[in-house]
């Protein structure tokens, strides 16, 4: 009997071994099996199934894209059949041994299902493998030299035996490098890059990193910032040849001072944080490039590359040449400060990047949602793309967490995908009703610098960061359309210009607390032309080399009240408004259920802003429903959207007779109006009247998601 037993086991062994080895000759001499019920390899092009060619991402988030997230191990082809994605982005991939096989499986399904995979992630800190080998040679490094162990935040158990890698190394990139072109060799079209500020983090998280090429690379980075002079004025360093920053910290008792140099950070420091993260642009920009020209020579394939950065997050943004689009990942309900909506979160990143494109992840921290859904799918669609975004989610649940720790797979929230494909469908059939240009009378100044303010070698709070995204947040409920001016920092190379200003009726300027003096000049000069300037909390106390601002006008502009410059005004308002109303009574943002048209801080904003600012839209409804105002040479679209959603118990509450007006241009002339129900997939044509150069239209009522169509 035992050898019996002996005998199948070394047979069956036999068998997995023939498998395996076959399939590993076939993948290395591109070989194709017989049609069958097994899954086709990636390397046998399917006829019907035709991948992206170059030049595609050019224009691929022209209109609106839905993509999806799934692993090898748990693709719901249901979930797939019913929501129909445009593309799959942010999944694993790994290629070594039987993990082959999965991919295959994988490529085969998306293909059949015509799901391009444009986005394998990867990470600079590990492989993206159950279990990567251990090279302690990669390490990043502590300040005493001690390699450090894999510690991931919400992430009990994550790699703990392994090193988290330093992304700096050459061995590292080439293994990086490498592994990009296997996946394109395999099907793949585009990788998605995760954690891409991580060597700069680990000097705060972990004292490091300290490695040779950081410590080199750092001495080069400063000897081509800053002249002989400088460096011994700002940094004492009198000799950049002999400098070693590793030693500089030992020197002068500096280690502590690593612990907290997110904030405040001691400048020679942050400067090595700075060195890092332009350290890892400019590797990832050279992947990318090299990426996509292989991609191109081997295959004639397009392939995308993208990065995880929520801009709503100041020090999360990065500038990077070779983009195709930016993800993020998005906490919905998460308890902090963070933006409760992709609406303001979109508005936050226009003029950074074209397209925006978010994780959807769900938080228990404002309390629990129910396991299974039915209507959290439709609040975050509506949301999203009333914002004129595209989304990453995944099938047929999302990634769940409370207070940054993840739940168990078997735990996450989950929504009906059968409910949340006739929104796709209408998505794929209605790409024009989702227009992008968002024309307005109202900008606010996008500070990036101010932003950072509490993450630079300067003594400022975060208070610049609270007023801007209140203010942002208050114009969406308001109704207003908006539009960004950006002001950069010693990142983002931008400085704001007349041309970018004119045009608008208002510029808000909201706690700028850092702008060069040639930028003020500017807002000054837009003001000496008849504009109005509305100004919250402190404004230019530094330019952007950190160094106290000495503006004339400064100390002026200032004062609380009214100013006149030349033919406009200057408004400043020394007590910010907008974190008022931004964050509840515990320091967290409010969610949109939170908000009243009642609220007092919004009634003090509306009464100053209403003084200079006619309003292209006007509504008796709730501040809980949004309305945004798209253009085209061809119609008006209005996306209305309700936001009177309690997702702890996954219900809506329908508003009905909605009363809306519209301001018109002169040679606007309307003839029609459409309402497209994205609740009951019905289109129909509504009435309308003139009034005063409005036009007045009746909603009878709003259970989720309408856009009207003004012909």
């Amino acid at each position: 009997m035992g050898s019996s037993i002996k005998s199948s086991i070394l047979i069956i062994s036999g068998l997995v071994i023939f498998l395996v080895g076959s399939v590993g000759l076939m993948a290395l001499f591109q070989i194709c099996p017989p049609p069958g019920p097994w899954p086709s390899p990636p390397w046998c092009e399917d006829p019907q199934f035709e991948y992206l060619q170059v030049g595609a991402a050019e224009h691929y988030f022209d209109s609106p894209v839905f993509l999806v997230t799934i692993a090898p191990d748990d693709i719901d082809q249901k979930a797939l059949s019913d929501l129909e994605p445009h593309a799959t982005v942010w999944s694993p991939v790994v290629l070594d041994s039987y993990y082959m096989l999965g991919h295959m499986r994988k490529m085969s399904i998306l293909r059949e299902h015509d799901i391009h995979f444009i986005g394998a992630g990867v990470t600079p800190m590990h492989p993206i493998h159950p279990s990567p080998p251990v090279v302690e040679e990669f390490a990043t490094v502590d300040i005493h030299n001690n390699p450090i162990h894999v510690q991931k935040p919400g992430m009990t158990g994550f790699l703990v035996d392994n090193y988290w890698r330093n992304i700096l190394h050459p061995g590292w990139q080439d293994e990086l490098t490498r592994t990009s072109k296997q996946y394109i060799d395999h099907g793949v079209q585009g990788i998605s890059i995760d954690e891409i500020t991580f060597n700069q983090r680990v000097i705060y998280e972990q004292r490091g990193t300290f490695d040779p090429y950081s410590i080199s690379g750092f001495n080069t980075y400063l000897n081509e910032m800053y002249t002989s002079e400088e460096l011994e004025r700002n940094y004492g360093i009198d000799d950049i040849s002999t400098f070693d920053i590793q030693q500089y910290i030992l020197d002068n008792d500096l280690v502590e001072e690593l612990d907290s140099a997110e904030f405040n950070p001691h400048p020679l420091i942050y400067e090595f944080g700075k060195f890092q993260v332009l350290s890892s642009i400019d590797f990832w920009d050279d992947l990318a490039l090299e990426s996509k020209q292989y991609a191109s020579d081997e295959y004639d394939r397009e392939f995308f590359y993208t990065f995880s950065s929520n801009p709503s997050i100041p020090t999360w943004f990065l500038p990077m040449d070779n983009t195709d689009y930016l993800m993020g990942e998005h906490f919905y309900f998460i308890g902090t400060a963070d933006a409760q909506t992709i609406a303001l979160t979109n508005k936050v990143s226009e003029g950074l990047v074209d397209t925006y494109v978010p994780l959807i992840e769900v938080c228990y921290d404002r309390g629990a949602i129910p396991h299974y859904t039915e209507n959290l799918f439709k609040y975050i669609f509506s949301d999203v793309y009333s914002s004129g975004n595209g989304m990453i989610i995944h099938v047929p649940y999302i990634l769940t967490l409370e207070d940054y720790v993840y739940f168990d797979r078997d735990d996450y929230v989950r929504y009906n995908t059968e409910i949340g494909g006739p929104y796709v469908q209408f998505l794929k059939e209605n790409p024009s009703l989702f227009s992008r240009e968002e024309p307005a009378d109202v900008s606010v100044i996008h500070s990036l610098a101010s932003r950072r303010g509490a993450y630079l070698p300067l003594n400022l709070c975060g208070t610049s960061n609270l007023d801007f995204l209140g203010t942002v947040d208050m114009l969406l409920n308001m109704n207003i359309p908006v539009n960004m001016v950006i002001s950069g920092d010693d990142i983002v190379d931008k400085s704001i210009t007349y041309d970018d200003l004119y045009k608008y009726d208002v510029v808000l300027v909201p706690s700028v607390t850092i702008i060069s003096e040639d930028e003020i000049d500017v807002l000054l000069e837009y003001v000496d032309h008849g504009g109005i300037i509305i100004q919250t909390g402190d404004f230019g106390l530094f330019n952007k080399e950190f160094q106290e601002n000495e503006h004339p006008k400064l100390n002026e502009l200032n004062k609380p009240g009214v100013h006149s410059i030349g033919n406009g005004i200057w408004h400043t308002i020394y007590d910010p408004i907008a974190p008022e109303y931004y964050l509840d009574d515990e320091g967290m943002s409010r969610l949109p259920i939170q908000k009243s048209n009642n609220d007092p801080s919004l009634i003090a904003f509306k009464e100053i802003l209403l003084n200079y600012y006619e309003p292209e839209i006007k509504t008796d409804a709730s501040s809980t429903v949004n309305i945004r105002r798209y253009v085209s040479s061809d119609n008006i679209l209005l996306h209305v959207v309700n936001y009177d959603y309690d997702h702890t118990s996954d219900k809506f509450t329908t508003h009905n007779d909605i009363n809306i007006n519209l301001r018109l241009k002169d040679d606007q002339d309307i003839s029609q109006v459409l309402e497209h129900n994205l609740d009951t997939g019905t289109t129909r044509q509504i009435g309308h009247e003139y009034n005063n150069g409005y036009i007045e239209i009746t909603i009878s009522e709003l259970e989720t998601y309408i856009i009207l169509e003004l012909i």
